[in-house]
């Protein structure tokens, strides 16, 4: 007989082999079951990565490593922030690594101080 308890870790109790003839020991009849925890609580294998952006954590499926950065650098971002830093900034090149943002991302040119829009209406 097991008798399993809140952890998982079975408690072997002693069958009655009062007076059995047959000759087994109470070693004879022990059973051993183990139970992963880990396993059964249904814990997701979803491996989760922080943009360096946005800084919101986020499934690794969702991010990007869109330059060279490795490491403690936070290689991972989402697309649309990356874009969004590349239209901000005006270019498309990482500030850390010095390789451009890839694949297919682009910049909006950034407006210089003389660029003043005029208005002819």
């Amino acid at each position: 007989e097991v008798i399993m308890n809140q952890h998982s870790t079975p408690d072997l109790v002693e069958p009655d082999v009062k007076g059995s003839s047959s000759g087994k020991s109470a070693e004879d009849d022990k059973i051993v079951i183990v139970v992963d925890d880990e396993a059964s609580e249904g814990t997701p294998l979803i491996r989760m990565e922080e943009c360096r952006i946005c800084q919101e954590e986020d499934s690794i499926k969702n991010l990007e490593s869109p330059c060279a950065c490795i490491g403690s650098l936070k290689a991972y971002a989402h697309r649309k922030c990356v874009q969004h830093w590349c239209n901000e900034k005006g270019d498309i090149i990482c500030e850390i690594c010095h390789q451009p943002y890839q694949p297919d991302y682009t910049a909006s040119p950034q407006r210089t101080s003389d660029e003043t829009p005029f208005n002819f209406g």
